[in-house]
């Protein structure tokens, strides 16, 4: 009886340890992930900003700024330099 008391207490110690281990692995994604989404945010807040300053679109509404920039997406693209363009 008492062998199968250990035996029940080591396995339920190794679950804690599996538990710990897997707390663990989820803390470190899940800080991963908050540490790219503020990269992105910034980049986003960054990348606004130069529109807002090169194309006076400051006054603008979100849907405004859509429609400015569907008008020039074409020209803009078309005209774009190599280095710019998107690799595929």
């Amino acid at each position: 009886m008492k062998k199968l008391e250990n035996l029940l207490i080591q396995e339920r110690e190794k679950a804690k340890q599996v538990q710990i281990k897997i707390n663990r692995s989820v803390l470190q994604n899940n800080s991963e992930n908050y540490k790219e989404r503020k990269k992105r945010t910034r980049q986003l807040i960054q990348k606004g900003a130069l529109l807002e300053k090169y194309l006076e679109a400051k006054h603008l509404t979100v849907d405004e700024t859509e429609q400015l920039l569907q008008i020039f997406a074409n020209m803009i693209n078309k005209q774009k330099p190599d280095k710019y363009k998107k690799k595929v």
